[in-house]
């Protein structure tokens, strides 16, 4: 029960860490507000920090932008329903939970907000029971997740993305519908594709459909690189970067000093001598880059994951892509 849970798992502010070890995959169909700026914020980064600390994955629902938990987290995956087509923003509580965010991560064609909650909690667990014996972390889940979400929908009711991009954000999302709806198929595609690693560690190509869960980034001046070939069929790319919020708290008691690293996302056209730049996500206040660019046949590609953090720090991201063509769409 949502209150219970609160009390005794995320523990009540100002007070002993939220408690570890009591699960793996939450869901939050109710959205609510602690009661003032100072609650809020304490209660997100809790969250996250469980998110972070724990390999907790949450799935929270946003019903109203100024219904501030856990909506405004940054850590879990905020789940709107596809019918409701409102630009849903953050508001400012402070220099880490701050204005203009994007609200929405995934849509699915429920009734409500609560219902389609469910449905991405439920698709979670079914894609880390699909990959056993591995285990995924929670930002690579919803790296895996965003990436395989469609913009373009026909579904038999409760709405449809028809104009994906209209109300665009810094990071690549659309401020309704977040990357898009949820799409269990292509999520599979991604995750039987496997694990790869970057270019710079595996030296050739990557599948058309994969993910990454990368350790220990951001050396000075570092970019990492995933390079993959088009053929005939090539129509369009969706690429999804996911890097925890590192709440920076240790010990009983709960005392965050929450630091947000700045990861970018590029795609090159490196076919020629001179390269291309194709699309880029350069968003200083999120954690999750995105692009969804068309692609041309027969090209060489590369993503490419940089940061512009001021100073150099080590931290894991996950990387997840697919590549629509025309004989699997």
């Amino acid at each position: 029960e949502a209150e219970h849970w609160f009390a005794s798992v995320l523990q009540p502010p100002g007070g002993l860490a939220p408690l570890l070890g009591t699960g793996t995959f939450a869901n939050h169909s109710w959205v609510a507000d602690a009661g003032g700026a100072a609650s809020n914020i304490q209660a997100l980064a809790r969250m996250d920090w469980l998110v972070e600390q724990d390999g907790y994955f949450q799935a929270v629902g946003a019903s109203n932008v100024s219904r501030v938990i856990f909506a405004y987290a940054m850590n879990v995956v905020v789940v709107k329903n596809s019918s409701a087509t409102i630009v849903m923003s953050t508001n400012p509580l402070d220099n880490i939970y701050t204005e203009d965010r994007p609200a929405i991560h995934i849509v699915v064609p429920e009734s409500s907000p609560s219902n389609a909650t469910g449905v991405v909690s439920c698709a979670a667990a079914l894609l880390q029971i699909s990959a056993q014996p591995d285990s995924l972390s929670p930002m690579t889940i919803k790296a895996i997740l965003m990436a395989g979400a469609e913009r373009e929908t026909d579904n038999t009711q409760n709405g449809n993305i028809d104009n994906y991009g209209g109300e665009p954000a810094s990071n690549g999302l659309d401020y309704r519908y977040g990357a898009g709806q949820l799409n269990v198929l292509n999520n599979y595609r991604i995750l039987s594709a496997g694990q790869q690693q970057n270019t710079e560690q595996q030296g050739g190509n990557v599948l058309s459909h994969g993910y990454e869960h990368a350790e220990n980034f951001g050396a000075s001046g570092e970019t990492r690189t995933y390079r993959f070939e088009t053929n005939a069929n090539a129509e369009q790319l969706a690429v999804s970067l996911v890097w925890n919020l590192n709440i920076n708290s240790s010990g009983i008691l709960f005392d965050p000093n929450p630091v947000l690293y700045d990861l970018n996302l590029a795609l090159y056209d490196v076919t020629a001598v001179n390269e291309e730049l194709v699309a880029i996500s350069v968003s200083a206040i999120d954690n999750t880059e995105n692009i969804w660019t068309p692609l041309k046949p027969f090209r060489h590609y590369e993503i490419r994951v940089s940061h512009q953090h001021p100073e150099a720090f080590s931290w894991p991201y996950a990387l997840a892509w697919r590549q629509i063509s025309n004989d699997t769409a």
